[in-house]
């Protein structure tokens, strides 16, 4: 292994060496013109280009692939080649769409490990989502100019998300939207429950056995316990407090809280029961947050949400009825290791990644979940 590690590492250095510095001399009013992937430059003295351009950064990772991958013969050569290649296109054509900048990335050689790491996962799986997954992951760690927490926790995550099959995948997802997330789109049903529809791909998470979680702990993904089982149920009440409620009447409503009673920001009528009102809070947090915005005292909105509360069962047959496949999830959750499972940070750079594709949302950081308490 220290004999292939050098060996990249040197050759990287020689490819590098070749393209990261070009001096261009030129006089003011000289005129220049070129081909694809070239640069043209005007200007009255020395001019110093750093970088690399996105063939030469083709060139340098498929390079350190090929001096550092498995020696196969016949098909499997090939299948393998053309797997390292299709991610290498896939990752240096993405990353141009979202941050040419970081084509830079090519020059650091942590970078170039992390990239290999990525190829030789993906050319012994060849699975879809796994591509996908690696190619976001690469794209964020190429956006990273230091070596921090969030570097560590992308390397981390191309290295562990090939040890997992594709349901042991769906089950770390499945776990980060039920225990991480929270919806924060439109306040209504039908948006709500559009929003969980999206997870469809990630519910079928194949196995109950307990060792496959056990598996996923190994590959440095999670972590099963036996102390803090969570159940489903409670994340919806929690994380989607404000769908799950009947309402209650303004008779109910405390007197401390009463004067408050026609502040939309506070009140809302309920989604449920068009006759009552209900807090204005998607989350247990956003009704938290209402309070510290309104000045009001702690607890006091948050044990009012609590009045027509659906109980378990009750929020267990709505997800059932209005989600077509979420009835089988819920036993698998119950009945598997994911009620005891919680994730590392790789484990959550995975199901972020994860998360990105099934919702769409493209305006959630990994840093909201590595960087906050």
């Amino acid at each position: 292994m220290e004999e292939v590690t050098q060996l990249t590492f040197r050759r990287a250095e020689t490819l590098l060496s070749t393209v990261t510095m070009r001096w261009i001399r030129v006089r003011r009013g000289q005129q220049q013109s070129g081909g694809d992937d070239s640069n043209n430059y005007q200007a009255g003295r020395d001019i110093v280009q750093c970088g690399v351009s996105a063939s030469e950064a083709r060139t340098i990772a498929l390079d350190v692939y090929n001096a550092n991958f498995l020696t196969l013969s016949g098909v499997a050569e090939q299948v393998a080649r053309d797997r390292a290649e299709r991610i290498t296109q896939d990752f240096l054509e993405k990353l141009q769409e979202r941050d040419p900048g970081g084509l830079a990335s090519m020059q650091d050689p942590d970078m170039l490990r992390t990239v290999f790491t990525a190829q030789e996962g993906f050319a012994c799986s060849g699975e879809e989502d796994l591509a996908k997954a690696l190619v976001d992951i690469l794209v964020d760690r190429a956006a990273q100019k230091e070596r921090d927490l969030k570097t560590l926790v992308l390397n981390e995550a191309i290295s562990v998300l090939p040890k997992l099959t594709a349901g042991q995948r769906n089950g770390v997802t499945a776990c980060f939207l039920i225990r991480y997330t929270r919806y924060v789109g439109e306040f209504d049903l039908d948006s709500f429950y559009a929003y969980i529809e999206q997870w469809g791909s990630v519910l079928d998470i194949e196995s109950t056995r307990r060792a496959d979680y056990q598996h996923v702990q190994s590959a440095g993904a999670g972590l099963l316990t036996t102390f803090s089982s969570f159940d489903v149920e409670d994340a919806f009440a929690e994380a989607a407090r404000g769908f799950f409620t009947e309402g209650f009447t303004s008779e109910q409503v405390p007197d401390d809280l009463r004067e408050f009673l026609d502040d939309p920001e506070i009140f809302m009528p309920c989604l449920r029961d068009g006759d009552k009102i209900q807090v204005n809070g998607r989350s247990v947090a956003e009704i938290s947050e209402l309070e510290i915005k309104k000045g009001l005292p702690t607890q006091a909105l948050l044990n009012l949400s609590r009045l027509g509360m659906m109980t378990h069962e009750e929020i267990r047959k709505d997800l059932v009825a209005r989600v077509v496949g979420l009835g089988p999830f819920l036993d698998h959750w119950k009945s598997s290791g994911l009620s005891n499972f919680e994730l590392t940070t790789a484990g959550i750079a995975i199901g972020h990644a994860y998360y990105r594709h099934v919702t769409g949302v493209s305006n959630a950081p990994l840093d909201s979940w590595l960087y906050t308490d």
